[in-house]
């Protein structure tokens, strides 16, 4: 009975691999009529969970424009939203599927504020860079990066119904025989 419960485990329980990007370490103000991040996808994790820039608290309880983009002008909407910066921090639930290798760009929109906004600093994420700039004409500097954690994780293969189906029928088959070995 205990291999048909580690067996069951072993086929329900996997490893969950994650490829977290903390640029939290330091920072500087900045502000602008909009900002944002280039990320380079993971070669393994390309579901992207979600990110959370730190912002100025002048930026409290301001609404701004998310849109993740496959290129910084004129590209292609993979997800848009809008978020509320609350106690410094701007989080954006994403839950989005990505090509891996592949460059996205995380796009903010300040919607008219040019106060103190996202926080920056310099270089220290290799796989991408800040850009600045209202959307549609922004900018890139590749010599900042944004003060952000971005989480990614291994996209979830959903079983087959017909494998649920079979793995169901084995289990029974299994029952079954023992339950004639004892009678």
């Amino acid at each position: 009975m205990r291999a048909f419960f580690c067996l069951c485990v072993c086929l329900f329980v996997g490893t969950v691999n994650a490829a977290v990007i903390d640029t939290t370490a330091s920072w500087a103000n900045g502000g602008w009529f909009g900002s944002g991040q280039s990320f380079t996808v993971d070669v393994n994790d390309t579901f992207f969970d979600d990110v959370t820039f730190s912002f100025d608290d002048a930026s409290n309880g301001l609404t701004f424009d998310f849109l993740l983009s496959d290129a910084l002008n004129a590209g292609s909407a993979l997800f848009s939203t809008s978020f509320v910066v609350s106690n410094g921090l701007g989080f954006i639930d994403i839950d989005t599927n990505l090509i891996a290798g592949s460059t996205v760009y995380a796009l903010i929109d300040y919607n008219s504020y040019s106060g103190l906004s996202a926080h920056y600093q310099s270089d220290v994420y290799a796989g991408g860079s800040s850009n600045f700039g209202a959307n549609g004409s922004k900018s890139d500097f590749s010599g900042l990066d944004h003060v952000f954690v971005a989480n990614f994780t291994q996209a979830s293969q959903v079983p087959e119904p017909v494998s649920i189906v079979l793995l169901g029928l084995g289990l029974m088959a299994i029952c079954l025989s023992r339950k004639s070995k004892a009678a």
